[in-house]
């Protein structure tokens, strides 16, 4: 993600047949949904993610036990996150609208 360090999301995928995986189950095939569903989701917001650190935050979320920021820290991020995705986000906007001015 622009600004944040560590920002560093893999842009190439396995090739055809390279992920081992398997979707055995229908909570596989929920669980796998749910993860392209998310990435999609950064990915249409401009987000820039190093996997493993979200993997790391989604863990602790998930466990209830100590997290690496405060509960106050934790949301001060977010909250900065969601004002610069906004930001950017208008910007694109006004760069449309302005493209269709005569």
């Amino acid at each position: 993600m622009p600004g944040v360090p560590g920002g560093n999301m893999p842009h190439c995928p396995p090739a055809h047949g390279e992920d081992r995986h398997q979707l055995n189950s229908p909570g596989d095939k929920i669980q796998y949904a749910i993860g392209v569903e998310v990435a999609r989701n950064f990915k249409n917001q401009g987000l820039d993610l190093d996997l493993e650190m979200v993997a790391k935050g989604m863990r602790d979320g998930l466990s209830g036990g100590e997290l690496l920021v405060s509960e106050k820290e934790l949301r001060s991020i977010l909250i900065s996150v969601q004002s610069d995705i906004r930001r950017r986000q208008s910007l694109v906007k006004q760069g449309a609208a302005g493209d269709r001015k005569p």
